[in-house]
């Protein structure tokens, strides 16, 4: 078994797909964090991770914890 943690801090200057031009404020600081464990069986690994994401532009809310889960199976 093996944990992940993680995390990471961007600039954004601009954005593709929020274009100002629409009213909205982006964030300058995005901010994300992440953990998630691995369990590796004698031959069918599994892995199940969360991350944070946190507010994209001034309008938004709150922040956003998105779930993923990874299952390997040969045949």
């Amino acid at each position: 078994m093996s944990f992940l943690v993680g995390g990471d801090i961007a600039f954004v200057e601009s954005s593709q797909y929020l274009p100002s031009q629409d009213g909205i404020t982006l964030n300058q600081n995005r901010v994300r964090a992440r953990a998630g464990v691995q369990w590796q069986g004698e031959s069918h690994p599994v892995f199940y991770g969360l991350t944070y994401l946190g507010k994209e532009f001034d309008e938004q809310s709150e922040g956003q914890v998105v779930g993923s889960v990874a299952l390997r199976r040969r045949f």
